[in-house]
């Protein structure tokens, strides 16, 4: 096992209790695969008896570069004052960078004001965050012109994407469906993730692939009074992409779009899945659902109930990215998806959990 030259010790930190263990678990081993600098410590979020939170670190992390998975809280207020809370105590620990690892960035899509006397959360969200930490890691936001609210000096904003994890495994594993397959939005605001995928996708397949939308006809007060289908995707398979699946009824209506317009197989992803109303929402029009495990502790039992559902692991590209930025090195490479030239370039290892 080899360490590399790292100008600050890295540090993962997590919480052993906490919603995203699992998730750092499968990290932290594959950074430990190939590098063996990072120190692993744990934290408590130790919850009093008034309902507040206390945040516990017994190890020392004075000059480290820290990287603190994220909980997943169900309350994303509980979740966004526990992150501020570890940020501030990591600070005054005397941590030297601070980085906040959260795969799934609460709040991503409170982006703008879509009417007078509301929130713009994520705005909000970004200042807090980089009061005391120096970075955030994470991927699929709803709106990628959010991330500019966390251009300040000496800040960093690491944008990380699902499609090189998604795009080997559909050819690994359902290489058939991409052979005349049509990628689709499931509203006209996210035709432009759809393109891209569907570039990298026919890069990955050497085709030219089309894309489609679902747009929304509303009325004078903002009610959904219709659909339009832009593109075609008559005896095509459709893949829908989406960057959450909240309760799953915008999917379900694109997947019926698709359905009604003669599409074949229709099958839909999304690296964040909430599910708020169950698979209620995952009807006959939906072939398969690929979700990401971004909230695997909300997902894995559901997963094992549903033959409609498959799950992949962004593991290894959060590991790859952590283990990047503990180095001062750039991620932007890896939405090309050359897997030969990653640090962490093993297949998932199946060696116990290191425990501290």
């Amino acid at each position: 096992m080899r360490s590399y030259h790292h100008d600050l010790t890295p540090a993962f930190l997590y919480d052993p209790n906490g919603t995203s263990k699992n998730f750092a678990h499968q990290v932290f081993s594959l950074i430990r695969a190939v590098d063996h600098s990072f120190d692993l410590i744990p934290l408590e979020l130790h919850r009093m008896e008034d309902g507040e939170t206390e945040v516990r670190i017994d190890h020392s992390i004075t000059g480290k570069n820290c990287f603190y998975v994220a909980g997943l809280s169900d309350n994303p207020e509980r979740w966004l004052v526990d992150l501020l809370l570890v940020n501030e105590t990591l600070n005054n620990c005397g941590a030297e960078k601070i980085t906040d690892v959260s795969p799934y960035l609460r709040f991503s899509r409170a982006d703008r004001k879509w009417r007078s006397g509301v929130s713009i959360a994520s705005s909000m969200v970004a200042k807090c965050l980089m009061m005391y930490g120096d970075e955030v890691i994470t991927f699929d936001i709803h709106n990628e012109a959010s991330q500019v609210a966390y251009d300040e000096k000496g800040k960093r904003f690491t944008l990380l994407y699902s499609s090189p994890v998604l795009i080997p495994y559909l050819v690994r594993n359902h290489r058939e469906f991409l052979d005349d397959v049509v990628v689709m939005s499931p509203d006209d605001g996210g035709l432009k993730r759809a393109r891209a995928y569907a570039f990298r996708i026919g890069a990955q397949t050497d085709q030219a692939i089309e894309t489609a939308a679902s747009a929304k006809q509303r009325n004078s007060r903002g009610e959904l009074i219709g659909l339009n289908l832009l593109g075609m995707v008559r005896d095509r398979n459709v893949l829908i992409i989406d960057d959450i699946y909240s309760s799953g009824k915008t999917i379900s209506e694109a997947a019926k779009q698709a359905k009604d317009n003669g599409a074949r197989l229709v099958y839909a992803h999304t690296p964040h899945f909430i599910g708020t109303s169950g698979d209620k929402y995952i009807t006959k029009d939906i072939d398969l659902l690929i979700v990401g495990d971004s909230l695997i502790d909300e997902i894995k039992d559901t997963l094992a109930t549903n033959p409609k559902k498959e799950m992949i692991s962004y593991a290894e590209l959060v590991a790859e990215a952590i283990l990047r930025r503990s180095l001062k090195r750039g991620v932007s490479d890896l939405l090309e998806n050359h897997r030969e030239e990653w640090l962490i370039h093993t297949p998932r290892p199946d060696f116990d959990i290191i425990e501290v």
